[in-house]
């Protein structure tokens, strides 16, 4: 994803919205945004480089999900806050808060999902980390 300025909020808004709209619509378009060097950890399953990460999403047992107020698909996620800092290590750090809808249930499940996103040569971001978690307490 390119970095259109340097406003670290308006980096991770439009982030997200690449990220999402890539989610909901086609998963395997998230590939670009991880590497070799890459982690995730998605409800406490870790996976480590762009093959595993891409494996785990692709393979989510919804076939579609939809951010926002969308409402087609079989899940829907609405995030309710994001906060946004550089890291220090040159890159940014991304908390989401929010509620995922699955199956057309009308009570969302809260969930939290950071990122941290490092700089490309090419003045584009790509994940270094990413942490994904349903909060049921």
């Amino acid at each position: 994803m390119a970095a259109n300025n340097n406003d670290p909020n308006a980096i991770g808004k439009a982030f997200l919205t690449h990220y999402y709209s890539s989610f909901d619509g086609n998963r395997n378009n998230l590939a670009s945004l991880f590497n070799d060097s890459s982690m995730m950890t998605y409800e406490g399953s870790q996976h480590q480089g762009q093959k595993s990460i891409m494996e785990k999403l692709t393979t989510l047992k919804f076939s579609t999900c939809k951010h926002e107020s969308k409402t087609m698909g079989t899940c829907k996620h609405e995030s309710k806050t994001m906060d946004v800092q550089p890291s220090g290590a040159g890159g940014l750090l991304i908390v989401v808060t929010g509620d995922i809808f699955v199956d057309g249930g009308k009570n969302g499940i809260k969930y939290s999902e950071i990122f941290h996103l490092m700089k490309a040569e090419n003045n584009s971001f790509w994940i270094h980390n990413l942490v994904f978690r349903l909060n049921y307490c």
